[in-house]
């Protein structure tokens, strides 16, 4: 493979459409994460699903089936690493590898955004989220870690992003990734909602 930022070669990590090609230093050791800050951007072919700067969400199964709002969240930073919490200490990872299966719907957070003050923040709330206890809806959770990056950076002049935010731009704004991810998101709830509705009416009778 080509080398890349000069004294570096490539590691390949992921596979299919989610490929990564990270820089790697002399000593073997990937230079990406070197000591906690991005040492450069991996090189995303165009068939990856998911784009660098950008919030990533994936429905968890019977829960976002009845409520499709509801789902994983995590943030990739400006190599296309995914950081996504579930209570434990977190090492970004292909966006394959989310926690719940692939992503589903991503939001891009621009063209504007400063890549390297980007991965500062997310950076900053990994670190404080290694600490926190995972707890769903009334306390911290995968959203709660998304909104804290993005309030470290100060995303669109704003401090104040929570969860209930970003779970209503991802669902009214999300992108999906492929007809299949759409699938997923939407085929259950309709399952779910005609199975109700046939319920209903031969209750009816």
């Amino acid at each position: 493979q080509r080398s890349m930022m000069g004294t570096h070669s490539a590691l390949t990590v992921g596979g299919d459409a989610d490929t990564y090609h990270a820089p790697v230093s002399k000593t073997g050791v990937p230079a990406l994460h070197k000591g906690g800050r991005s040492a450069g951007r991996f090189e995303r072919p165009a068939s990856a699903a998911v784009p660098p700067c950008a919030l990533v969400w994936t429905p968890i199964p019977l829960i976002s089936w009845a409520l499709p709002f509801v789902g994983h969240l995590g943030i990739t930073d400006s190599t296309g690493l995914l950081h996504d919490w579930h209570g434990t200490p977190i090492a970004p990872a292909p966006p394959h590898q989310m926690l719940f299966g692939r992503p589903a719907r991503y939001v891009a957070l621009g063209s504007n955004v400063d890549a390297e003050r980007l991965d500062e923040a997310i950076e900053r709330a990994d670190g404080e989220f290694a600490y926190h206890l995972h707890v769903m809806l009334c306390g911290y959770d995968c959203h709660s870690h998304v909104a804290r990056a993005l309030n470290v950076y100060r995303y669109a002049g704003c401090a104040m992003w929570n969860k209930l935010v970003l779970a209503l731009w991802v669902f009214v704004l999300g992108t999906h990734v492929s007809m299949e991810a759409a699938a997923r998101v939407w085929l259950p709830p309709v399952l779910l909602l005609c199975f109700l509705v046939l319920l209903h009416a031969l209750g009816g009778l």
